[in-house]
């Protein structure tokens, strides 16, 4: 599904403290939920950037379902959420920000807005749904952010500690949601996030050291 090969990535400029990657090597099965641990500068962000296509290797090569990735290129059905959603929310409204992205592949609105009850229901904010999103808490808006993505139905889900400010009955329902895409549809998440809660759901541990897989 994802296969890295001989990936080395080096932040400008090109000296040695900023070699972040060094002839990695990388696979990911189709529909397999993986957890990055590792500490700060190992490689975590980097590389679910690299994946998405935010940036590119240095050198090697990246491929998603047997194609190579193209450079400059970011890659469509991958769902890429960082831990700073107010950077990410495009819209004044709750229920706009979800239904977004579900109007243009959905074609049907009644349908569309369907969508949107189900996934507010499902995490906690139907009664926010025609909130300002600006007036959410943190935690709010990440769990606003993972619905608007999820909706989209994403073949790769990247969250990188994106459900950091989410408080544990919350983050329980999150990663319900996540199963049941990764169930029905076959998607493949990779999150950064270390909270044992959080590894115990994962189908394999990935941890990054000093740039290099130490153990999966």
């Amino acid at each position: 599904m994802i296969r890295l090969e001989n990936i080395s990535f080096t932040y400008p400029p090109a000296k040695e403290n900023h070699i972040i990657f060094s002839n990695l090597s990388l696979r990911i099965r189709k529909g397999e939920w993986i957890v990055l641990t590792g500490g700060s500068g190992s490689g975590k962000t980097t590389l679910l950037k690299l994946i998405k296509g935010i940036i590119d290797p240095t050198s090697g090569k990246i491929f998603v379902h047997g194609k190579p990735k193209e450079t400059n290129h970011l890659l469509p059905g991958v769902a890429y959420l960082g831990s700073n959603p107010e950077n990410q929310i495009i819209s004044t409204i709750v229920e706009d920000e979800v239904l977004f992205g579900l109007q243009f592949v959905s074609g049907d609105d009644m349908r569309a807005k369907s969508n949107v009850d189900f996934l507010l229901g499902t995490l906690g904010l139907l009664p926010l749904k025609y909130y300002f999103t600006s007036r959410l808490s943190g935690g709010e808006q990440q769990k606003l952010l993972l619905a608007s993505h999820l909706a989209l139905n994403p073949s790769v889900v990247l969250l990188d500690n994106a459900l950091c400010m989410v408080d544990p009955d919350g983050k329980e329902k999150c990663l319900q949601l996540l199963k049941m895409l990764q169930k029905s549809g076959g998607s493949t998440i990779i999150m950064v996030d270390f909270e044992s809660d959080v590894i115990s759901w994962a189908d394999r541990v990935i941890h990054l050291e000093n740039g290099r897989v130490l153990f999966s």
